[in-house]
C-alpha cells in the first residue's frame, strides 16, 4: 500500500503547516512578536523607574532641621504672592489668597497674625524645609523682625504648583 494524501490534511483544510510564505512571517506571528516586544519594553521601563526612585530615595538626605533645603519650583512664588497679598485692599487680597491658599486658610489666620501681615513685608528669602514629597515648610522673615512659618502643599492645578495650607508666627 502506498501513501495516500488525506483530504483532511494540508493547506486546503486550514490544518497543519501550509506552504512556506513568500513574505517570511505570518500576520498573527508578527502581531504576537510586536506584543511581546512592547510588553518587554514596558516591563524594562517600569523596573528602571523603580530602580531610579530607590536610588534617589537612598541618595536624598533626610529633611534638614536648619531649613536650608532647595525650594521646589513655584514655592517661592506662592510664598511671595501670599505675603504680598496682605498689603492689598481686602477685595484684591481675597482674590490673590484664593489662588495661593487651600480653601478657607485666610479665614483661619489669627487676627494678630493678619495685622502683622498687613503692616509688614517680606525681608529676604524664605528658608525651606522639606516635610515630604508633597509638603514643604517655609520660614519667611518680615521687615518688622518677626518670622512667619507657612506650610505648603503640592497642588498640580495651582497657579504656582503649591498652596499655603497654614500660617503662624514663629
Amino acid at each position: 500500500m502506498g501513501k495516500h494524501a488525506s483530504v483532511l490534511d494540508g493547506p486546503q483544510m486550514g490544518y497543519g503547516v501550509g506552504p512556506p510564505s513568500r513574505r517570511g512571517m505570518s500576520v498573527p506571528a508578527l502581531m504576537l512578536a510586536i506584543v511581546c516586544v512592547t510588553l518587554a519594553g514596558l516591563l524594562t521601563l517600569s523596573l528602571a523607574g523603580r530602580h531610579q526612585a530607590a536610588v534617589r530615595a537612598a541618595a536624598s538626605p533626610s529633611p534638614s532641621a536648619s531649613g536650608t533645603d532647595v525650594p521646589p519650583a513655584g514655592a517661592p512664588d506662592a510664598v511671595a504672592a501670599f505675603i504680598g497679598a496682605w498689603a492689598q485692599a481686602p477685595a484684591d487680597r481675597d482674590n490673590v489668597l484664593a489662588s495661593v491658599t487651600v480653601t478657607g486658610v485666610a479665614a483661619t489666620v489669627a487676627p494678630a497674625t493678619a495685622k502683622t501681615l498687613e503692616t509688614t513685608q517680606a525681608s529676604g528669602a524664605a528658608m525651606y524645609t522639606k516635610v515630604d514629597d508633597q509638603q514643604y515648610a517655609a520660614e519667611q522673615p518680615l521687615t518688622n523682625g518677626s518670622t512667619m512659618r507657612l506650610q505648603l502643599v503640592f497642588d498640580q492645578a495651582a497657579i504656582y504648583g503649591w498652596l499655603v495650607s497654614s500660617v503662624q508666627p514663629v
